[in-house]
């Protein structure tokens, strides 16, 4: 299967969250970091402006299945970034580019999928999106053509979202939701996604699963007393998530089950 280039800040601990999972997918990262972070807090120090561009320019054009974005250390990082994407999408026009949504809005041009926040999004929109109505309207202005948004408001109380915003429809992934579980951040969210397209599924599997796999690893985690996502002690919810999604559409309803559900201990 052709390589993922990953550009996005290495986890502190642990590894790169996002080259991991699709590793443990079957795909092969090309994995660029915008930052070294050290094990301790305040450790965390920004690839040399030259450095980074002259990796990035070592980077495979041809043959590259998708690309996944964090943010940029730097301006000049999303410029190199910038050329890099518009090089790869010259040379493999399929390609996806999937995105963390950035501090500098440059760092968009050429993506085909942008991932945010719902914090970020309403802050950017300046108004509540309580409501998928409003939460629609309000990632369809960012631009790009799909979005993803995190910690989505749901239909169902005592549920939370993953949402698609597409240019007509809203896909919803809605999980129970646990307010004290680790947060996931944008790249890997990205990175899951781009996983799934990349291996055949449709938007609305695509994102079934990486629902599915991040609410699992979020309150697997939480169980066994981790502060952050342990995706090490529990890859296996990456590979075959177990966990019940309902997905939905604006008017109308689809449970699906990803797999037969496993209780999670301790919830």
């Amino acid at each position: 299967m052709s390589p993922v280039v990953v550009l996005v800040s290495p986890l502190a601990i642990g590894g790169p969250r996002a080259s991991f999972a699709l590793e443990r997918l079957g795909l092969t990262a090309l994995h660029l970091p915008t930052a070294l972070d050290g094990r301790t807090p305040g450790q965390r120090q920004p690839v040399a402006d030259a450095a980074f561009a002259a990796l990035a320019a070592d980077l495979p054009r041809a043959g590259v299945g998708a690309v996944v974005l964090g943010r940029s250390a730097s301006p000049a990082q999303a410029a190199a970034t910038a050329g890099l994407v518009a090089a790869i999408k010259a040379e493999s026009p399929a390609a996806l580019i999937v995105a963390e949504w950035p501090d500098d809005q440059r760092d968009l041009a050429g993506v085909d999928v942008a991932v945010i926040g719902l914090k970020r999004l309403a802050a950017l929109s300046g108004q509540p999106l309580d409501d998928p109505t409003a939460l629609g309207a309000a990632a369809r202005a960012l631009g790009p053509a799909r979005v993803v948004v995190t910690a989505a408001p749901a239909l169902m109380s005592g549920k939370t979202a993953t949402a698609l915003v597409g240019s007509t429809d809203i896909l919803l992934a809605e999980v129970t939701n646990h307010t004290d579980a680790p947060a996931a951040p944008g790249d890997l969210v990205g990175a899951l996604f781009a996983a799934r397209l990349l291996a055949g599924a449709d938007d609305e599997k695509a994102l079934m699963l990486t629902a599915a796999t991040l609410f699992e690893i979020a309150a697997r985690s939480r169980a066994a007393g981790s502060a952050e996502l342990d995706l090490p002690a529990q890859q296996a919810a990456i590979i075959r998530p177990t966990a019940m999604v309902d997905m939905r559409r604006l008017g109308g309803v689809r449970r699906r089950a990803v797999a037969r559900p496993t209780p999670l201990a301790g919830l």
